[in-house]
C-alpha cells in the first residue's frame, strides 16, 4: 500500500476521510463492492485462458455430462490459480515459550478473540495479525500472529504485550477479516501485475493496465478504513494493558 500511495494526492485521502466520518457503513460498503469487482475480475482473467477451450468444447459436443465435467473444471481452475498467501517464519510452540503463550491467552481472553492463534518469528522489525484460508484454501481460515524478533529485542515485557494487544484488537473489532481480504484484493492484482509485465499476451496487457489503474484506486480507499482500524486497535490494546504502556510502546518503537 505504501507504494501505491506514494504518489496520492492528500486532498483525495482528506475527502475520502471526510466521507467515510460521514457515513462509516456506506463507505463499508462501497469499499467491499470495489473489493469484489476488483477479485472477480481479477479471477475471469487468471481462469478465461484455461475456460475458454473448455467452454468451446462443451458447446461443441452439446452433451449434458460435458457441461458438468467443464463446470467442475472451470472452478477447479478458479481454485488453483487464486492468489495464496502462506504465513512466513518459524512457529514458535506453547512448549518452547510457555509464559509468551500464557500472556496471548490472557489477552485473548481480554480482547475476546475468538479461536486458535499460531505464533510466528521472523526476522522483521514488526508485528503483524494475519488471516488465511483454512483447510485446502476453501474451508474456514487460520490466524496467525507474527512477531519480528528485533522488535521484541528493542522491547521490555509489557511493551511486547501492549504491541500484541494492539494486534488483537483487529480481531476483536472484526474489522480483521474484512482488512485481510481487502489486502488480498490489492496484492492480487499487484502479484499479477508483476507476472504479465513483459507478456506479449493481449489480455495480459489489458489486465496490466486494469492493475496499474485499480490498484492506487483501491488502495486510497482502503487506506482510510485501515487507518481507522488501527486507530480502533489502539484502543483495544489501551484498554488491556493500559494507555502509558501503550504509549511508552509505540514511542520506543
Amino acid at each position: 500500500a505504501a507504494v501505491s500511495l506514494a504518489g496520492a494526492d492528500p486532498e483525495i485521502i482528506a475527502r475520502l476521510e471526510s466521507e467515510a466520518s460521514r457515513n462509516p457503513r456506506a463507505y463499508r460498503w462501497r469499499l467491499t463492492l470495489i473489493a469484489v469487482g476488483g477479485d472477480l475480475a481479477l479471477t475471469v482473467t487468471q481462469v478465461l485462458p484455461w475456460a475458454a477451450p473448455i467452454l468451446i468444447g462443451t458447446l461443441w459436443f452439446n452433451v449434458e455430462l460435458f457441461y458438468w465435467l467443464g463446470a467442475a473444471a472451470v472452478v477447479f481452475f478458479a481454485w488453483m490459480l487464486r492468489p495464496s498467501f502462506r504465513f512466513e517464519g518459524r512457529e514458535l510452540q506453547r512448549e518452547e515459550a510457555p509464559q509468551l503463550h500464557a500472556q496471548i491467552d490472557r489477552l485473548k481472553r481480554t480482547l475476546r478473540v475468538p479461536g486458535r492463534m499460531r505464533v510466528f518469528l521472523d526476522a522483521s522489525f514488526n508485528a503483524s495479525a494475519s488471516e488465511t484460508r483454512g483447510w485446502f484454501g476453501v474451508v474456514g481460515t487460520q490466524c496467525a500472529l507474527t512477531l519480528g524478533v528485533p522488535l521484541l529485542a528493542a522491547l521490555d515485557r509489557d511493551q511486547a504485550l501492549a504491541v500484541i494487544a494492539h494486534e488483537f484488537g483487529h480481531f476483536s473489532r472484526r474489522h480483521g477479516r474484512l482488512g485481510q481480504w481487502l489486502y488480498r484484493a490489492r496484492a492480487g492484482w499487484s502479484q499479477y501485475a508483476q507476472q504479465v509485465g513483459d507478456s506479449d499476451s493481449a489480455l495480459d496487457r489489458a489486465a496490466a493496465w486494469y492493475a496499474r489503474h485499480f490498484v492506487p484506486f483501491f488502495s486510497a480507499r482502503s487506506f482510510v478504513h485501515s487507518r481507522q482500524c488501527e486507530y480502533e486497535a489502539d484502543a483495544g490494546a489501551a484498554l488491556a494493558v493500559g494507555g502509558p504502556v501503550l504509549a511508552a510502546a509505540l514511542k520506543r518503537t
